[in-house]
This record gives structure tokens, C-alpha cells and sequence, in this order.
């Protein structure tokens, strides 16, 4: 122990960090929504070579544009147009700054890349161990609180990353970075006085310890008013300001940011603890409006109990005050500061102790662990959650939906939930992300995550892995651990080989499976149970590792679904045998299981267990669960769900919906959904089974080798009349570059069968007598889609073959954005060799979207196919030539030849109203119709859209003159719909999963 601590001595000795002194004193004008302040900075470096320059955050200047600037360029990247529809006056700017020494000001240069970051000349280099002391006023015109944490809501101001502040130099360097809502912060520690004015009768949260006495006599006779109150009133109006100003100064000691908060509306709640070791009191403070004031009435309990269960599971807390607040956000349901933290709205009280719980965690991991949150932040988010998960599990051990669903949490209540807690929970969709190759390395850029990753891995995958090193080392020796490296880097600037050393230092173990294997890879672990052998007294099982990450791995003795013992053994690469001995003749083993606590991370739990004797052992029990459930992997589970449906043809039809999955999707997938129709009085429905694979490696993320089946009546008069459909299929999807690029790529190509019943036209009995047809029909399709919200599109071409027809079409989709409005286009062309003797009507490209009349594929779900009259005679579909009038013979156009249309919708900003316009050109027509349509044709009209893509209803105004006169005759008939359930289809979602 000796050797370790000089060792570590050592390593502290060569360490160095800059340290930075502020005096800021800054007055809000809440007319103008702007500040106004003067800054002294004094910047000590104590780097072993000298700087030339400094680099400064101007980090209220990422409000500036609306395209340009990090911020912007993140938001635009997540499908965000919140900077993209604001006002001037909604924007935020750092402005009016100047950097002066001894009265004299500065050169300073824009960052060559960042909007908000500038470089300031020093004079003269700055040696090792020398300050610099800067005059720096600026003024800053304060956002809207939409965006992101820096804002005003009215009168409600979150003051936040708002003063010039220098980047972090360390030992790699200059850290200079623009300001991001999806990625925090890293900045040096250093001392503050502030001095803040404002309105008299505003109530201010700061940073740091209140020194104005006047001002804490005030807060501490509002908390006893506020503690006394019953119930509160749901005005949530400004008060007018008041005429007179005050000024409030705070100190906040070691620390590296400083945030405030100002709001007239403020109730006020005080409390006090005293530390668990030193005995030292810290105060504690909430402030709230009426918004959810009931909630927030325990807000101290929760502070003090978050307080003092960080500091026994870290380290004592190091500053004077902890507070919290409920505010205006955009940036998450919380976000902290030192000694203080913003709060969103909650949905329960346990989730706003949940959140309060997780931003004042932030005081170690981030307040006095001063890691960099942009590069690591699992360092800070995800170390984090995992002690926020300890205090919930703590104080709430139900269900842990109950959180954030209150009672509604009680219709999820199978054992698969109710034994987990949420980080437990979240691993079944994290480990659904990675066997789907849509999950990223943990230590990553927080701007290279797609925004459920950042969620999910940086929060829950970091502190489910947590859980198991602790489980691995035993959570006496993980707390040890963790207790060293606090007090070995608190209040300075701790990276990712930092927390390694002081692990392995602690424990002896080489630590690289964690740091440098689960952190960096984009998969966890996948052993597998090949074969076990049963002898007398030893047991022997033969284990293969899948991954090339050598982790420890615990493995359960099994009777029946009990646990006997678990043994943990070390990682290892490749295949291996492990020794199990038996403890006696009394120890009956039926089953060996690898991670059956629920703290394993392995993404592919379905090879974790075997039996030890019979035929299958590796056939799982059968498990019939109702509706939703997380997938057990210990049991064949099949779900099931009564089903409601109709159509025109079968009538009101009850059914049954069976499934083996929900997510992550099974290499085999099934789903059957056979239902009963009224007036058909026979038996209709769908159903699917498909092989999914999802490489590691290759061009291909993901291939799915699928057949569809699917059977209806199509005609409410005659019984005999159905349509039979048998669909193989293969799907692929290319693998993106990186998984935040919004392109993507995919090919499909299909055989469909189609077996059709018809009432034969001979027959003195129609009812009775009909003919079948059977119709092959293969295809190919390729799409690549963009979904860039500036330049969105989607390109589908498509090569579809019959032994009587050939067709060549393509279809693009694109968006033409603008700040505040778009405009949607749609650009069809289609080209056709009928080679039948006689044409088919139905195989034809119309003019209007396809209808049941040429719907041949039996591709969309029309309620009313074949309807001739009524509401269900006018469903048309997004496909051909989109003209928006039913698909009739008065008002289609025809053609076995060349099709070409443009469709253009121009949507009314904040209204479900769009005027729409097509135009089309039709080319030779040889059919025997009455009217036939050929040449340039072209509509226009208004639509509503309820929801966009799925229900939308057409009102054509005028026609060209081939096209019936909408207005001429019965308008109703001509008005037309769209009502696409193709894209309600939730396994489908769940089984591409768009991120």
C-alpha cells in the first residue's frame, strides 16, 4: 500500500490545472431582456510552457443564427427547427465586449470555425506561473428559453453560460469548443464574486453563498410563509416590476461555472443538513412558482436525502449551500450547476426526486469532478445515473414505471418489469440498439450520438455497467474504489485513464475489458453456453465468448428457477471450459445460466442458458404474455391481444393477434392476426414470419428474409369473392457511414402471388358460380432517403415485372424548407411495355392516386375496396400520379404508356390546412374507357391534413378541362382522402427503428 501511495503521489505531483479568478457585476434590464456587466478576470497559468493567447466562450453567441452556428447546425442535425423558426427578438447575442489590460484593449480573432469562441492576444507570452488580469464588459441580449439553457420565459430569467469565460488548457492542450444543447461543458475552476441587480421585488437563485444579509433575512421569512401554505393558487402571471433596483452579491469558492436564476413569482423553502463525517451544516434552498407547487412542497427532503446519500456513497459534499429550482427548460428535465440546478416539469413527485436527486449528483460527477463532459460524458451523465439509481432504488423499489407513469404504471406489471429497476429496464431497448447495429460507443463526442443513444448509452449503458463492475468486485471494494478516486481528483480535471489507474490501482485487476473494451466498443458481450458435460462430481461447460472483449462473466447453478450458487469467472477470448465443482450428492443442478441477476451486460441473452440433461436443453419454456412485455430470455414467450377490425366486404370482424417479439425483433419473427367477419361469415386475416439478420460487418446493417400472407373478401354482395396474397420478400439496408448521417439506403425485391375470385359472367347463377385467377408478379425497388430537415427527400425507383407488362417508375419526394414555412414536392415518372393482347386496365398507371380499381398488389389497406359509391369509393393513395380526384373512370386518366406528374403542397404554418396543386402529362391511351383522359392535364385545390401523411382530405377547386369540372356537379363526390395505416404498423417501426 505504501508503493501505491508514492505511486500515486508521483502521478499528483507531475499533475497541473489553470485556475481562474472572476469579479462580475451585471445588472438585468427585463424590458429589454438583456444584461449589461463588467468582468475581472484574473488567469493564473500554471502550464510548464508559456500562452500566447487566450481562447474565451462567448457561448450566448450560439443563439445568434439561425444556421451557422454549432447550436444551430446541431439542431438542424437532431430534425430540430426551433432556432430556424424564430423571431429577431427570440435570438441571443454577446455583444458590446472588449478584452482591455491596464486600459488598453486587446486583439482579439474569431475562431475559424466557431461562432461563439474568440482568441484573445496576450501582449506578451504568459510564463509558467505568472496571472494576467482582464477588464472584460460585455452585454448580452438573453434568448427565448426555448432553445436551450441560457433564456427568458417573460419575466423568468435562467441565466446560464453567459459570461466570457476562458477555454480549459491542460496537458492536451487548448479545449476551446462552441456551446451545444447535446454535449455540456468543461471549464477551469476558480473563484467568483458576483454582483447582481435587478428589480427589487425579483426573487434571485444563484450560484455560491448569498452575502447581502437584508436579502437572506428576506428568503428565509418568505420559506417560513411558503412553508406554511396549504394550497396554492394556479395564477402563474408576472407581478410588474418594480421601479427601485437591489444588488445581491454571492461568493462561490473552487469552482468552475456560475449560473442564476431570477423570478418574481418565486415560493421559497429552507433547510439544513449536517455532513455525515465532518458534522459540517450545508443549507439548503428550493424555489418554485405555482406551476406544480404541490409537488415541490418536499423539494428540501429531497435535497437533504440526495446530499447526504452522495456524500456517504462518494465523498462529503464541498460547498455551503445545495439548491434546486423549477424553471423554464429545454435542455433535459434538469440541468446543473455548482450548488444549484434547474428542474422542468415533473409528472409525479417520485420523478421529481428522481431529477433533483440526478442534478445534484452533478456536484461530484462534474461540480467537484471536473471531467469533460463534451468528450466523456459518461465520466459525469452516466457515473452519475448509476448512484441516482442506488438512491431510487433506495427510496422507491416498485414498480419503476410508477416514476414517470403514476398509476397508469400498474397496467405494465409483469414480473419482467417489477423485478428490474430503470436501469435494469433500459437495458432490454439498450441491448436491442446493439443487436440491431443501431447503438454507438460509449466514449464518444456527445455530438456524435443520434439523441436516443446520448440518452440511453451515455445514461443508462454507463451506469448498467457500473452495476455490474460493483456486482464483479463486490460493492464494499467498487465503493472503496470510488471513494479513492474522489478524493484523490476532486476539484480538478480527471480523464478516462485517470478512473482506470485508480481502479486497477485498488483492486489489482487489469482493468482494460471496462475502459477500453465495453466503453469504447458499440457492443457489449455475447457468451454462449455451447455444450455442458455432467459428471459426479465436476461439471464441466463449455463457454463461448463472441466478442473480443475478455470480461468477467458470472454463471448461476440452477434448480428449477432457483438460484443454488453463482460463481464468477474471468474473461477470456475464443472458447473455453470452465470446472464447476459440485459441493455434494444433495446439489441438484437441472440448468447453468450466465448473468441471471439482470446486472450481465449481454446484448444477446437467448444463448445464456442450457439444461444439463434431456433431449432439448436449450428449448425455453413457453410464456404467454398479454399485449407488452420485455422479452424474457429465460422463456419462449409469445404475446397475444384481442383484435377489433372491419371493412365494407367482411363486416365487423373480431380476431386474435399473436406475436413472438416486440423488441429487440428475434432472428425468427412471427406474427398472425386471423380474425372472423360478420358479413362474410368467414375466416380473413393476415399474418408474417421473417428472418432477421443484422451484421456486424459488411454493406449490410441489415437483411430480413420475410414471407407475407394476407386474405380478404372484396365484394359485400357475393361470399365467394376474396383475394388470397402470398408475398416472399428480402430486404437490405446499406450500413451508414456513421449513424448521424440522415441518409440512408435500402433495396427490396419481392415475388407476389395473387389469387383472385371472380363472379363468372357466363353463369345463370352469379352468386353461386365464380372463376379463380393466379397472377405471379416480381420486383425490385431501390430508396434512398435523406432526412435532413433543410433539404429533406426521398428517391424510390422501382422495376416490376408480369408476363404481360414491364413497368419503370420512379418516385421523389423533396422539401424545399424555408425559416418558417416549406414546400412539398412531388415528382412522379413511369414508363410501361403492355405486352398483352388485350390490355388490363387495373395494371395501368392512373393520373389519380392508385384506388382499389388498379391497387393489383393488394399493397394498401382500403376499407372500402372495390366500393363503387359512398365515402370509402373516394379513398385514394399516395402513389402514380397523386391527382387529388377519386379514383373514377369520369376523372382518371389511363395509361399503358409514359406518366409523368408533379405534385406540390404548400402547408398553412401552424394550421392542418395545405393548398395543393398537381400537374401531370399523360401518354398514348389504348383502353376502351368513354372518357379518355391523354396530354397535359393539371388540378388544384385545398386539403386538410389532421395528420400529416396518414389522414388527409382533398378539395379540388379547379380541373383541367379533360378532368371532370369538380364544381359543376355533386361537389361531395369529388372530394377525395387519403388514409394510409401502412404506416401505422408497429412492428415494422419497431423492427427498422429509425434513429
Amino acid at each position: 500500500m505504501l508503493k501505491v501511495a508514492l505511486i500515486a503521489d508521483a502521478q499528483q505531483a507531475t499533475y497541473w490545472q489553470q485556475f481562474v479568478d472572476y469579479e462580475i457585476h451585471v445588472t438585468l434590464d427585463d424590458t429589454a431582456h438583456t444584461l449589461a456587466a463588467e468582468m475581472t478576470i484574473e488567469y493564473t497559468n500554471n502550464a510548464p510552457e508559456s500562452l500566447d493567447f487566450l481562447w474565451m466562450h462567448m457561448w450566448p453567441n450560439a443563439y445568434s443564427d439561425a444556421k451557422e452556428t454549432d447550436l444551430a447546425k446541431q439542431f438542424i442535425q437532431q430534425g430540430s427547427k426551433k432556432l430556424l423558426r424564430a423571431g429577431e427578438d427570440e435570438m441571443g447575442s454577446i455583444y458590446d465586449f472588449s478584452f482591455q489590460l491596464d486600459g488598453r484593449a486587446l486583439t482579439w480573432e474569431p475562431h475559424p470555425e466557431y461562432a461563439d469562441v474568440v482568441k484573445v492576444i496576450l501582449p506578451a507570452p504568459l510564463a509558467p506561473g505568472q496571472k494576467v488580469q482582464l477588464f472584460i464588459p460585455f452585454q448580452v441580449h438573453i434568448p427565448s428559453s426555448d432553445f436551450s439553457r441560457l433564456g427568458h420565459s417573460d419575466n423568468a430569467y435562467q441565466i446560464t453560460q453567459w459570461y466570457p469565460k476562458p477555454a480549459v488548457y491542460d496537458k492536451n492542450g487548448w479545449n476551446e469548443m462552441p456551446y451545444l444543447n447535446q454535449g455540456e461543458f468543461y471549464s477551469e475552476f476558480g473563484n467568483f464574486s458576483v454582483y447582481i441587480t435587478v428589480p427589487d421585488n425579483y426573487i434571485v437563485a444563484a450560484s455560491g453563498d448569498l452575502q447581502t444579509a437584508s436579502e437572506k433575512a428576506f428568503l428565509m421569512e418568505r420559506a417560513a410563509a411558503t412553508a406554511e401554505m396549504e394550497s396554492f393558487p394556479t395564477d402563474l402571471s408576472f407581478p410588474p416590476s418594480s421601479p427601485t433596483t437591489k444588488t445581491l452579491h454571492y461568493i462561490l469558492e473552487n469552482a468552475h461555472d456560475f449560473a442564476w436564476f431570477a423570478d418574481k413569482r418565486f415560493h421559497v423553502l429552507h433547510g439544513s443538513i449536517e455532513l455525515p463525517f465532518s458534522g459540517r451544516t450545508v443549507e439548503t434552498w428550493s424555489y418554485f412558482t405555482n406551476l406544480q407547487a404541490d409537488l415541490w412542497m418536499k423539494s428540501i427532503d429531497y435535497l437533504n436525502r440526495s446530499v447526504i446519500a452522495y456524500s456517504n456513497y462518494v465523498g462529503e459534499y464541498q460547498w455551503n449551500v445545495a439548491q434546486a429550482l423549477e424553471g423554464a427548460l429545454s435542455a433535459g428535465a434538469g440541468m446543473e450547476y455548482p450548488t444549484i440546478t434547474i428542474i422542468g416539469e415533473s409528472p409525479t413527485a417520485a420523478a421529481l426526486d428522481n431529477v433533483i436527486t440526478h442534478e445534484v449528483g452533478h456536484n461530484w460527477f462534474y461540480g467537484m469532478l471536473g471531467s469533460n463532459e463534451r468528450e466523456y460524458a459518461w465520466m459525469d451523465e452516466g457515473i452519475n445515473s448509476y448512484y441516482e439509481s442506488r438512491y431510487m432504488d433506495t427510496y422507491y423499489n416498485n414498480n419503476p414505471l410508477e416514476v414517470f407513469l403514476g398509476p397508469v404504471a400498474n397496467v405494465f406489471s409483469s414480473p419482467e418489469i417489477l423485478e428490474k429497476n430503470t436501469t435494469q429496464l433500459s437495458w432490454y431497448l439498450i441491448a436491442g440498439l446493439e443487436r440491431m447495429n443501431k447503438s454507438q460507443p460509449i466514449e464518444l463526442h456527445s455530438n456524435d450520438f443520434v439523441s436516443l443513444n446520448y440518452g440511453l448509452l451515455v445514461y443508462q449503458k454507463t451506469a448498467f455497467l457500473m452495476s455490474y463492475m460493483a456486482d464483479f468486485l463486490g460493492q464494499g471494494q467498487f465503493d472503496r474504489v470510488m471513494a479513492r478516486y474522489f478524493d484523490q481528483w476532486k476539484m480538478e480535471h480527471p480523464q478516462p485513464e485517470d478512473i482506470k489507474q485508480v481502479f486497477e490501482e485498488e483492486t489489482g485487476e487489469d482493468m482494460s475489458w471496462f475502459f477500453d473494451g465495453l466503453l469504447r466498443d458499440d457492443r457489449s458481450l455475447d457468451y454462449r453456453i455451447q455444450e455442458i458435460q455432467n459428471g459426479k462430481t465436476v461439471m464441466v461447460a463449455r463457454i463461448k465468448n463472441l466478442t473480443d472483449i475478455a470480461a468477467p462473466f458470472p454463471i448461476s447453478l440452477m434448480h428449477g428457477d432457483s438460484v443454488l450458487r453463482t460463481e464468477w469467472h474471468r474473461g477470456f477470448v475464443g472458447l473455453q471450459a470452465i470446472y464447476i465443482n459440485k459441493l455434494g450428492e444433495d446439489e441438484v443442478i437441472t440448468e447453468l445460466r450466465i448473468g441471471t441477476n439482470g446486472l450481465f451486460p449481454d446484448y444477446n441473452m437467448e444463448n445464456n442458458n442450457m439444461r444439463v440433461k434431456g433431449l432439448f436443453k436449450k428449448t425455453e419454456p413457453l410464456a404467454l404474455k398479454f399485449l407488452l412485455a420485455p422479452d424474457n430470455p429465460e422463456k419462449t414467450s409469445i404475446f397475444y391481444s384481442p383484435l377489433i377490425g372491419g371493412n365494407v366486404n367482411d363486416g365487423f370482424m373480431l380476431g386474435l393477434g399473436l406475436w413472438n417479439s416486440t423488441f429487440p425483433a428475434p432472428a425468427l419473427e412471427w406474427v398472425l392476426a386471423p380474425m372472423y367477419g360478420f358479413n362474410s361469415n368467414a375466416v380473413s386475416g393476415q399474418g408474417s414470419i421473417g428472418w432477421n439478420m443484422y451484421p456486424e460487418e459488411g454493406p449490410f446493417d441489415r437483411l430480413r428474409l420475410s414471407a407475407f400472407g394476407a386474405t380478404y373478401r372484396t365484394n359485400p354482395d357475393f361470399d365467394g369473392m376474396w383475394y388470397r396474397k402470398l408475398q416472399p420478400q428480402l430486404e437490405l439496408s446499406f450500413r451508414k457511414p456513421k449513424l448521424t448521417d440522415p441518409v440512408s439506403h435500402n433495396i427490396r425485391a419481392r415475388a407476389v402471388r395473387i389469387e383472385e375470385s371472380s363472379v363468372d359472367p357466363g353463369s345463370p347463377f352469379p352468386e353461386i358460380a365464380y372463376e379463380s385467377f393466379t397472377e405471379w408478379f416480381s420486383e425490385v425497388q431501390y430508396t434512398v432517403t435523406n432526412k435532413h430537415i433543410l433539404h429533406p427527400y426521398s428517391l424510390t425507383a422501382t422495376a416490376q415485372h408480369n408476363r404481360d407488362f414491364l413497368k419503370l417508375f420512379a418516385e421523389l419526394n423533396y422539401d424545399i424548407v424555408f425559416s418558417k414555412y416549406k414546400i412539398e414536392t412531388r415528382l412522379f415518372a413511369g414508363y410501361m411495355n403492355d405486352m398483352a393482347e388485350t390490355p388490363n386496365l387495373r395494371y395501368q398507371y392512373s393520373l389519380a392516386g392508385v384506388s382499389s380499381l388498379n391497387d393489383y398488389l393488394y399493397d394498401d389497406i382500403l376499407p372500402g375496396r372495390n366500393a363503387a359509391e359512398g365515402m370509402w369509393s373516394n379513398q385514394i393513395t399516395r402513389r402514380d400520379g397523386f391527382f387529388k380526384l377519386p379514383a373514377t373512370e369520369q376523372s382518371i386518366g389511363w395509361s399503358n404508356d409514359l406518366l409523368l406528374a408533379f405534385n406540390i403542397e404548400l402547408p398553412v404554418p401552424n394550421l392542418p390546412i395545405s393548398f395543393f396543386a398537381d400537374a401531370g402529362y399523360v401518354g398514348d391511351v389504348d383502353t376502351d374507357l368513354a372518357v379518355e383522359v391523354s396530354g397535359f392535364q393539371y388540378d388544384a385545390g385545398i386539403m386538410l391534413r389532421p395528420i400529416n401523411n396518414i389522414l388527409e382530405i382533398y378539395f379540388p377547386l379547379i380541373g383541367s378541362a379533360q378532368l371532370a369540372d369538380p364544381l359543376a356537379f355533386n361537389y361531395a363526390q369529388y372530394i377525395s382522402f387519403t388514409l394510409s395505416f401502412n404506416t401505422i404498423n408497429p412492428f415494422e417501426a419497431l423492427r427498422k427503428l429509425s434513429l
